[in-house]
């Protein structure tokens, strides 16, 4: 068994590396911060919420007030990536 001093410090542990977890990885990553994350399956596989073709995205939640800052933040980043990798990803219809 290793010491402690031969493990690198983490400032963040991320429990499931899938669509929505690996976002907040990728950000504190390049901020700088040593993130480690845990997934019991595959990455990719097929049992995430994001499997498939299609997923809805709404700025109209009522559930509590603070949504709708971090859901433009979403729409801000999913921009940012479709800028950087030339590929469509949002698509608004309404």
């Amino acid at each position: 068994m290793r010491g402690a001093d031969q493990h690198p410090a983490h400032n963040a542990i991320v429990l499931g590396i899938g669509s929505m977890n690996s976002a907040p990885c990728c950000h504190l990553a390049r901020r700088g911060q040593q993130v480690f994350g845990l997934e019991r399956f595959d990455i990719p596989d097929s049992m995430g919420s994001s499997h498939g073709v299609s997923r809805i995205i709404r700025l109209a939640y009522c559930e509590d007030p603070r949504c709708a800052p971090l859901l433009r933040c979403a729409y801000r980043l999913c921009r940012e990536l479709e800028i950087r990798f030339r590929e469509a990803l949002v698509f608004l219809t309404g």
